[in-house]
């Protein structure tokens, strides 16, 4: 994982300023499948950092995916009815807090870097709101949001009349010193001609940041969204950004480049050449700051043309209207925009999708381009937790996770590293005999071992394997006993001062979104995804120790030890006794077995009791489980080789 010297091609990144929370809470969406692309227009439009969305209606096939947000939700089990959603921007970090799950409420608590525990809830109205219920739930922290439709009507937050779980509420507020934030207009417009009511609120303890709520008149439904800042810093990665080229001054550039550049044409040594490439990156670095500008890299593009758009902003007037003064011909003409603006999103889909498809050509690789677009999203890293300290911003994963990779590789080294673009047709070629197996494929490592097997079964044998997981096989190499294993064999002492050069000295850096954690050493392993990494392990693991009654099969880091018998328990016994002389091997040279991860299985024909073991397989005095199907090189083995479980496997990756 040696770094890049390319800088200039990679996004850049600049520092958030100081920011607030912009919450629309309580948005009782009256089922958000249909509004979808409304909301992403809306919440985009609005620059909104947290977004609560109630009585989503959802169940778990439906997915929303919204870019630059992260969504987390808890619908209804049974069936699609109420359920609460939280649309978190990227950039905020927080950590999804559990909350008891005696509580009748649909809730979702997340927990914010400063400690304010944010919770977006929805309670249908035919549950009753119990004292109990609010003490678990604001139990969650000390600074505590409760924000969402909470069904409870008081005239304390500008109801004409109270209801039972306004009373509750009211009474538990004025008793456990908590605030009651509420707009100064109705938030629910009901259908049937009722009178308003403002049943969207939030409850709030030990919180003195915090703006006044405001009502917005965006919706497409029978409740006004509400919206307040939450003061504070909260952001926790940094903007992307990139080099504007189209505006870039390249007579500066060049200017800057020119201007006291002096290359040493007298190098011997390999540090004077790492001296003049420094100094050269270091003057193209410089230039590329004074001469080529920076542009934020915009994560939003607008689904909805600009007279969907328009169609909106006249419904919504007509909506505001009609909440005024309550006439029928007003929800008429409301309703009836409604219906033009559904009808004018699908069909703005549709169209979409019309000049997408007429774009493929199977000549070219436009289908392949548009089917990797299919390909489920990287889904963002949660709070990790560690025994002593816990991360939720991009720069404590990051450096979290770089000190865990840096754990990984436990011995120090040093030397210069090489690129890969060095690695030369002779290392490969030097390399190509310490192969135990040559190099064949997977395909043809494969149909080796199932050969044997049905050979086994055309006599009636049956053939006992133990497939050994190596845990963390390539990055435990133990680099200073590999080169000791080439220089013994004979390597030429150009070739492995060349592979220490290409082993040592390298570092990792951990990059989450924008952010990326310092420095770290690797001490040991060889680079994983080169060319030369499976090469070099299986150059290390060349030596492995053989038994005469049983057959080794090695592809890089996937081991199997088989053998054949016409009794399952002698096979098993043949496949022990070479266990027993692989476990000194793998501990003199520092190879870790998972052994909960490591399977057996007994390939038969046969129907009696010939064909199990009754005393299983050890490792490292780890009992062995003896499974019916295993997974070899990408292909599921049953143990009657009729292929149901792989045919199976490969039909749900189709779906």
């Amino acid at each position: 994982m040696a770094e890049s010297s390319k800088m200039a091609k990679k996004p850049r990144t600049k520092q958030s300023e100081t920011s607030t929370v912009q919450c629309s809470n309580s948005w009782n969406a009256n089922g958000i499948k249909s509004r979808i692309s409304y909301m992403k227009e809306f919440i985009n439009r609005l620059d909104i950092d947290i977004l609560i969305v109630n009585d989503t209606r959802l169940n778990e096939r439906i997915k929303i995916k919204i870019k630059n947000y992260t969504c987390v939700r808890k619908d209804n089990p049974t069936k699609p009815t109420g359920g609460v959603m939280v649309l978190i921007k990227n950039n905020i970090a927080y950590k999804e807090v559990p909350i008891d799950i005696s509580v009748m409420w649909e809730c979702i608590a997340i927990r914010l870097p400063n400690g304010i525990h944010f919770i977006g809830t929805y309670n249908s109205p035919s549950n009753s709101i119990k004292r109990n219920d609010l003490d678990k739930i604001l139990a969650t922290g000390s600074k505590t949001i409760l924000v969402g439709d909470l069904n409870a009507r008081h005239s304390s937050w500008n109801n004409s009349s109270d209801n039972s779980n306004g009373k509750v509420v009211y009474n538990y507020v004025v008793k456990n010193n908590c605030t009651i934030l509420y707009p100064n207009e109705p938030t629910h417009y009901p259908t049937n001609g009722r009178a308003p009511s403002t049943i969207d609120i939030a409850l709030i303890r030990n919180i003195k940041e915090i703006s006044p709520v405001t009502v917005l008149h965006e919706s497409n439904s029978d409740h006004n969204p509400i919206k307040f800042v939450l003061g504070g810093q909260y952001t926790s990665s940094t903007t992307q950004t990139r080099l504007d080229y189209c505006k870039a001054d390249w007579k500066l550039f060049r200017e800057c480049i020119n201007r006291n550049l002096s290359i040493n044409s007298k190098i011997e040594t390999k540090g004077q050449i790492e001296q003049e490439v420094h100094k050269l990156t270091s003057k193209i670095q410089n230039a590329t700051r004074k001469a080529i500008p920076t542009k934020e890299i915009k994560t939003f593009q607008n689904e909805l043309p600009l007279y969907i758009l328009q169609m909106i902003k006249d419904r919504n007037k007509t909506r505001r209207i009609w909440q005024k003064h309550r006439i029928d011909t007003l929800k008429q003409k409301m309703n009836k925009q409604t219906t033009e603006i559904r009808k004018a999103i699908r069909e703005n889909i549709n169209s979409k999708w019309e000049q997408k498809l007429s774009k493929l050509n199977p000549k070219d690789n436009s289908i392949w381009k548009m089917t990797r677009t299919f390909k489920t999203e990287t889904q963002p890293i949660p709070t990790l937790i560690k025994t002593d300290r816990e991360a939720m911003t991009d720069n404590e994963k990051a450096e979290m996770l770089a000190d865990k990779f840096e754990n990984v590789h436990t011995i120090d080294r040093t030397n210069n590293t090489v690129e890969q673009t060095q690695i030369t047709n002779t290392v490969i070629e030097y390399l190509k005999d310490e192969t135990v197996e040559g190099w064949h494929s997977t395909t043809q490592q494969v149909t080796r071992i199932v050969n044997d097997i049905r050979l086994g079964f055309n006599k009636e044998l049956v053939t006992v394997m133990l497939l050994l997981d190596i845990e963390k096989a390539f990055d435990r190499v133990w680099t200073e006993r590999l080169l000791y294993k080439l220089i013994t064999k004979g390597y030429p002492d150009t070739l492995v001062e060349f592979l220490s050069s290409y082993l040592s000295n390298r570092h990792l850096r951990v990059q989450i979104n924008a952010v990326k954690s310092t420095k770290r050493k690797i001490g040991a392993g060889v680079p994983q995804g080169s060319i030369l990494g499976p090469k070099l392990f299986n150059a290390y693991i060349n030596d492995l120790p053989t038994f005469n009654k049983t057959k080794i099969a090695l592809y890089a880091d996937d081991t199997a030890i088989y053998t054949h018998s016409y009794n399952a328990i002698i096979a098993a016994k043949q496949i022990q006794t070479h266990t027993n002389i692989l476990e000194p091997y793998y501990n003199k040279w520092k190879i870790h077995l998972n052994t909960t991860k490591t399977e057996a299985i007994v390939f038969t024909k046969k129907k009696d009791r010939c064909n199990k073991i009754f005393q299983p397989i050890t490792v490292y005095g780890q009992k062995i489980i003896t499974v019916n199907t295993v997974k070899y090189l990408g292909v599921h083995l049953d143990n009657k080789l009729t292929y149901r479980a792989h045919f199976k496997e490969s039909v749900r990756k189709a779906h």
